[in-house]
């Protein structure tokens, strides 16, 4: 049975003890098995991440923009009528 887990970060692969796994996962580095295949990420945000959620967010608003567009136009018929 092994007893330390590997993490990766960038192009640093370290083995660990199972007890430091928070610590490396605060510091940025996912958890990753013999294959090299991500099975927990790390607990802090990328920059990469960020910019994708940010990315969303705003198409979100834009989205909501045009439907809250919209209905302003139909109260607006509706009050004329």
């Amino acid at each position: 049975m092994k007893n330390t887990i590997m993490v990766k970060r960038a192009n640093v692969v370290l083995d660990i003890s199972p007890e430091q796994k928070d610590y490396y996962l605060a510091l940025g580095y996912d958890v990753i098995d013999d294959k090299g295949d991500v099975v927990e990420n790390s607990t802090i945000e990328t920059k990469e991440s960020l910019n994708r959620t940010i990315a969303e967010l705003r198409k979100v608003i834009e989205e909501k923009d045009l439907e809250i567009a919209k209905l302003k136009k139909k109260v607006s018929r509706s009050k004329e009528d």
